[in-house]
């Protein structure tokens, strides 16, 4: 078998290792593993794919074409659109749309962390208030305060990428210079995966010690 090293890509199971291992073998983090492997591995088949096609279509440009005289430079401006939309569009869609699906997941897995009283209790609240049920739960096992960092961080990311959807223009209250503040880039996603990873590994440890 290959090195190691290329377990990811043997295995695409394998993506979620650096940013959850799953250490216990709760069912719920299980599926939560499996969620945020698919995630780490759509980022990587992603992000390579629109890699290579930029490199095509750069090599494009640098070679000769057989359009007809007066077109080149039609041409060549569908090319720089192109790469450029694959650089800036497609990349910050691509990576708003995994954040907001890691955050999804996570979402899931505090639900799934909630006793059928607390379910019934909170069917109508949103994800702080299941959150926050975890953690007087487990108040003595969560560093309240990383926690809480590393889901606002999650959120803010999350929601930028939702008001860019809709145009973030439309939105006086949410400006220009606050967006710039996240970049929804590959580093973002990356981030998000680790911090993602980072909860359930907090999540799971405070578990462990009710079995």
């Amino acid at each position: 078998m290959e090195d190691i090293e290329d377990l990811d890509d043997i295995f695409p199971h394998h993506f979620a290792e650096r940013y959850f291992p799953c250490r216990h073998g709760q069912i719920e983090f299980v599926l939560f593993q499996s969620r945020l492997a698919a995630l780490a591995w759509l980022r990587s088949s992603v992000s390579r794919s629109i890699d290579d096609e930029i490199l095509r279509l750069e090599q494009e440009k640098e070679e000769p074409h057989n359009e007809p005289s007066g077109l080149e430079g039609e041409v060549n401006l569908a090319l720089t659109e192109s790469i450029y939309m694959l650089d800036s569009d497609t990349r910050g869609i691509t990576s708003g749309a995994i954040i907001a699906a890691a955050v999804a997941a996570l979402e899931a897995l505090v639900h799934q962390l909630l006793t059928s009283s607390e379910i019934k209790k909170l069917h109508h609240k949103g994800f702080n208030q299941k959150l926050r049920t975890l953690e007087v739960r487990w108040k003595n096992r969560i560093d309240s305060n990383r926690l809480h960092e590393r889901v606002e961080w999650l959120r803010s990311r999350r929601n930028s990428f939702a008001h860019r959807l809709l145009d973030e223009s439309m939105f006086a209250y949410w400006t220009e210079d606050r967006i710039r503040e996240f970049e929804l880039s590959d580093e973002e996603v990356e981030q998000a995966l680790l911090y993602v990873g980072e909860v359930a590994e907090m999540l799971e440890d405070a578990a462990a010690q009710d079995h």
